[in-house]
């Protein structure tokens, strides 16, 4: 075999670019906007560049937002000054909770994760989806939530007259 052939050219062409890591990949880009069917980007750590300059779009801000009016909520990890969003719902709600995952894969590190809760001594199975932190969802823990009385590092949810101008249909559909 002399010369491959062209399929063999774009195989390894593929598997070389393929195995470069995300950390490598030098760019001068100044926003990164995730949007529509994009492709998951689960299993792939971003670095502090990437996470830094993705700019969430209007309608997935108002989705947040709408999430955040019911069963979703912003946390700040031991390790991260940027919160990330989890939204948890019963297993019998699965569509639902798969329909939020596939919009807002692009900012997942992770494919939703189910997990067993207790409530009044009855196991009550749950899926969550988690987004990795993000510096643009600083602006939505703020408007969202206050330092509490209690201690450091505990904030209680509040709903600010803030909150108004982030209400649109999308953000109450959801």
């Amino acid at each position: 075999m002399d010369k491959p052939d062209l399929y063999y050219d774009i195989a390894i062409t593929t598997l070389t670019n393929f195995v470069t890591p995300i950390s490598k990949i030098l760019s001068r880009s100044t926003e990164v906007v995730p949007f529509g069917v994009t492709g998951s980007s689960n299993n792939i750590r971003l670095n502090k560049h990437s996470r830094d300059i993705t700019v969430f779009n209007n309608m997935i801000i108002s989705q947040l937002v709408g999430h955040l009016l019911g069963d979703g909520s912003l946390h700040y990890s031991r390790t991260s000054v940027t919160p990330y969003f989890v939204f948890t719902q019963t297993i019998k709600r699965f569509e639902y909770i798969w329909h939020v995952y596939l919009t807002l894969s692009s900012y997942c590190g992770k494919v939703p994760f189910f997990n067993l809760g207790l409530r009044k001594g009855i196991p009550h199975p749950f899926i969550q989806v988690m987004t990795r932190s993000y510096p643009a969802l600083t602006t939505l823990h703020k408007l969202f939530y206050k330092v509490s009385v209690t201690g450091e590092n505990r904030y209680t949810k509040v709903i600010s007259t803030d909150l108004l101008q982030y209400l649109n249909p999308i953000s109450l559909a959801y």
